[in-house]
């Protein structure tokens, strides 16, 4: 029988306010520490579980997990609800830990919307590195959802309700759960409690968060083979975070990082500052959002308004060959690698230059490799040059697809070229003159 309003448990130690959730596991309660005149929170097994066939196995579960959990607590992690007590009450095991006074995350999106992407990363790095702890210590939350994650009012962010966490186990098809916009879709039907499971909770998590909707069912993509919609097609969100987001919301958990480790690395890596360097005063600012968000028409045409300025900054002119052999190394370095970062080293000019040479192709204008070129990064189709409105301008495209090229630039690029292998050596040479006189 399930506990009344103001029973007391433990000799009067504990007071029941109220039940806060009851699931096939067991039933959570908020109740008063009364010698310590602070409110708790009180998880106990259910008690039509007990007659469960798989109870004992859960209930040892539980206890192992408790004494795991409290050691956690004890290490002082701040983002890692605090275990307080495990007792036996009327043959009921009782986990006490912390009632976390704050706002849940969904709350905080349901009340404000979508949340800048630098609000929504700050607090999910928190989280990550709480799981990379219990990752560590053998257990999988295994219910990582926005409701669980509290936000304190000093704007740190608790793991909450350890209820359904679990040893890492290969995945058993006894022991299937409902389905859940955060969940994979090997959680749901084979119990699986591998830690790919909590990547895939978290990361959806940060697609709502991001987004301010829910991400596609998992089991609808499994079963009727509905997409997931990129939260960049639904909110202002960096490309790099899109990728993140996505990667960890692999369908298959073979696809996904396979440690929170991997995935928090992924994140945190997308938030290191370009190297946005100039030697002409040009401001990279536009390019690199344009790159970051995905707008790839957009920063294709940056990209040529920044080099016409650089090559001929009274007039912006449009470039020539002996534009190109004098053009700033240092600038032009910086355009190829942004590109290069922003598109997983899909796009960009020394991809191109990879390409173009591969079929032969050197400084001096040759219209037949420069043809091949063309049809190999799909400037041209069927001998017809594609105009800037039917080039593709997405991650489907062919390697080299962009930066796009007018068709006149066949008496140039093997100029551009030739700078770039000039632009990469005088970039490494820079850092090696630099490591030097740090030495010293």
């Amino acid at each position: 029988m399930n506990w009344a309003i103001a029973q007391q448990l433990q000799n009067g130690k504990f007071l029941i306010e109220a039940m806060l959730q009851q699931d096939g596991f067991g039933v959570t309660y908020k109740a008063l520490h009364r010698h310590l005149h602070i409110p708790v929170i009180i998880k106990t097994t259910d008690q039509f579980f007990r007659y469960h066939p798989e109870y004992q196995e859960y209930l040892n579960r539980f206890i192992q997990e408790a004494h795991i959990l409290a050691q956690l607590a004890q290490d002082g992690h701040p983002n890692l609800v605090r275990v307080l007590d495990l007792f036996v009450e009327a043959d009921h095991y009782c986990l006490v830990t912390e009632y976390v006074q704050g706002e849940n995350l969904s709350a905080r999106v349901k009340q404000q919307g979508a949340l800048p992407e630098t609000e929504a990363i700050k607090y999910i790095e928190q989280v990550a590195q709480a799981l990379t702890v219990v990752h560590q210590a053998g257990i999988v939350h295994w219910n990582v959802i926005p409701e669980n994650l509290i936000l304190r009012p000093n704007g740190k962010v608790v793991l909450n309700d350890f209820t359904a966490s679990g040893r890492i186990v290969k995945a058993t098809a006894s022991k299937p759960l409902g389905s859940c916009p955060f969940a994979p879709y090997e959680k749901i039907i084979e119990g699986n409690r591998q830690p790919t499971v909590d990547i895939y909770s978290l990361s959806g998590t940060l697609y709502y968060l991001i987004a301010g909707k829910l991400p596609t069912n998992s089991l609808a993509r499994k079963i009727n083979n509905e997409e997931l919609i990129p939260p960049q097609k639904l909110a202002s969100v960096s490309y790099a975070v899109n990728e993140a987001i996505v990667q960890g919301m692999e369908l298959e958990p073979k696809n996904r990082p396979q440690s929170m480790q991997e995935w928090l690395s992924l994140l945190t890596n997308t938030q290191q500052e370009d190297d946005l360097s100039s030697d002409r005063g040009i401001n990279y600012t536009t390019l690199r959002d344009f790159l970051a968000a995905g707008k790839w028409q957009e920063a294709d045409r940056e990209t040529w308004r920044i080099m016409s300025k650089i090559a001929n900054p009274d007039t912006n002119d449009w470039l020539k060959p002996e534009n190109l052999d004098n053009f700033s190394c240092l600038d032009l370095y910086t355009i190829d690698q942004l590109w290069r970062k922003y598109s997983k080293k899909r796009f960009g000019f020394s991809i191109q230059k990879q390409r173009y040479q591969s079929l032969g192709g050197k400084q001096e204008c040759n219209r037949e490799i420069w043809a091949k070129f063309s049809d190999t990064v799909g400037w041209r189709e069927n001998d017809r040059w594609l105009s800037e409105k039917e080039l593709t301008y997405n991650l489907s495209a062919p390697s080299g697809h962009l930066p796009s090229t007018p068709s006149g630039w066949v008496y140039l690029i093997g100029h551009l070229y030739n700078r770039l292998e000039t632009a990469a050596f005088m970039k490494m040479a820079i850092e090696l003159f630099y490591q030097k006189i740090g030495r010293i």
